[in-house]
């Protein structure tokens, strides 16, 4: 694949990276300089959370790999992960690519939200977008699972699997026990809060619960350690709220022939009905997120991108190539980009209004 004008970052000043995946006035969830969705930027605040993917490839002979999608030593902590490499920017894009000698897959992902001058409504979705391209390297059929893992940020949160059949898409739904009466309504009292990890790929696997140990609970190696079988479990519990921290895990599961690339799309959604997370003073109504007059949940948000995944990414290209192959000087396209980048701080939120507001 050949990148037209792009930011590098060589692999040696990747650590201060922080790129958003978010809509205009959404909050975001940020993309390390390793490669993993790790800073939530979301529901007015900003926290490090349990965030990552992971790929596991079994070979015919029944060897098996599995490495973290990143290529940070310093991320990865204890988890294997991949060889150093480049940051590549490109409003709205951010692109790495995971490669190592012992590891029969070359993988390239894009991470992008939608960005349309023209259309306000899709340029304010509250989601990262995930595109990995997988492509076999060896002389044999290899089956491989790509697994992304979202912690549930939500006080008394449970997880739950959902899908949608408009698209063949299967999420994980991360939400709070508190708001599971939610009807989904605009003018409900409940002020829903929820994150969704989804996929449309053929073939899937889940497990609700992974439980993030008091001790070290930062640590990738509980997502590699946790794909030492698969598929997952898949079993659906009872939903009730869990104590501590916990993830849930999603795993894609394509077989490639040699030399066979295959692209895998994962999406990490989230929601949050009014603009506020306190009560309001005088019993004033807080505003509604802008977004959630489009949305009724995290879930319902992961379909549509999904259902307009193709019209959103072909809108996008068309700005971004307007834009970085223009005759401005790449100082005013870095600066630009930059200033652009900004609409998508997770200090700021745009409610039904329209209107930009501080949180």
């Amino acid at each position: 694949r050949s990148y037209m004008i792009s930011t590098i970052y060589p692999e040696n000043k990747t650590s201060a990276i922080r790129f958003p995946l978010g809509g205009i006035g959404t909050g975001a969830v940020s993309l390390s300089g390793g490669g993993s969705p790790r800073y939530y930027g979301l529901f007015g605040k900003e926290s490090e959370r349990f965030c990552h993917f992971a790929l596991r490839a079994d070979m015919p002979d029944g060897k098996s790999f599995i490495r973290l999608l990143n290529t940070r030593k310093e991320e990865a902590k204890s988890a294997e992960c991949f060889d150093p490499s480049p940051f590549l920017l490109r409003f709205p894009y951010a692109s790495v690519r995971f490669s190592s000698r012992d590891f029969p897959c070359k993988i390239e992902m894009r991470a992008f939200n939608p960005f349309l001058p023209i259309n306000h409504i899709d340029s304010s979705i509250p989601a990262a977008f995930f595109e990995f391209e997988l492509q076999n390297t060896e002389n044999v059929p290899i089956q491989y699972a790509l697994c992304g893992a979202a912690e549930n940020p939500l006080p008394r949160g449970y997880n739950r699997f959902d899908g949608d059949i408009r698209c063949d898409m299967k999420a994980l739904c991360l939400g709070s026990y508190d708001d599971r009466l939610d009807d989904g309504a605009l003018q409900s009292p409940f002020n829903a809060k929820g994150m969704c990890l989804a996929t449309d790929c053929d073939e899937a696997s889940f497990l609700l619960n992974l439980p993030l140990p008091d001790e070290n609970p930062d640590d990738p190696r509980i997502l590699t350690d946790a794909l030492a079988t698969v598929p997952l479990a898949s079993t659906c519990e009872k939903a009730e709220p869990i104590k501590g921290r916990f993830a849930g895990l999603l795993a894609a599961h394509v077989c490639l022939m040699p030399g066979e690339k295959r692209t895998v799309r994962f999406v990490l959604s989230h929601y949050m009905r009014h603009a506020a997370d306190f009560p309001s003073e005088n019993r004033v109504r807080v505003p509604n997120n802008f977004y959630s007059r489009f949305f009724s949940s995290a879930k319902d948000c992961a379909a549509y991108c999904f259902l307009e995944w193709n019209r959103l990414k072909n809108d996008t290209d068309r700005f971004t190539a307007a834009f970085y192959e223009s005759t401005l000087p790449d100082i005013v396209l870095e600066t630009a980009s930059a200033a652009l980048s900004a609409a998508r701080s997770p200090v700021l939120t745009r409610v039904g209004d329209k209107a930009l507001c501080d949180v």
